[in-house]
């Protein structure tokens, strides 16, 4: 199976995460990569989906640390009004695209 930051998606068979894989609160890979990429986006609406998501993951528990804080860090920039204002502008998305 394919592994992303260190985890391996596990089978909802396996209960005991055994041959080395870790369970993961996510559906399938499909669903990680929408959320990892709705969670960088400029739409607002994106993001809440994202965060939404995440929130979901939160209560199968087994959420990775990293993705918590990622998702902790964003939730705190939406409601930052600085944050909105930037990352909301026309110039943040050239910024974005140029960085990438």
């Amino acid at each position: 199976m394919e592994s992303l930051l260190g985890f391996e998606q596990a089978s909802r068979h396996d209960n005991e995460g055994s041959h080395g894989q870790k369970l993961v609160p996510w559906l399938n890979w499909e669903e990680w990569n929408s959320v990892r990429q709705s969670l960088f986006s400029s739409s607002q609406d994106s993001v809440g989906f994202a965060l939404g998501r995440v929130s979901a993951w939160r209560s199968r528990g087994c959420l990775p640390v990293v993705v918590e804080v990622t998702a902790s860090i964003i939730e705190i920039q939406q409601q930052d009004p600085f944050f909105r204002y930037i990352f909301g502008s026309p110039f943040a998305a050239r910024a974005l695209k140029t960085h990438s």
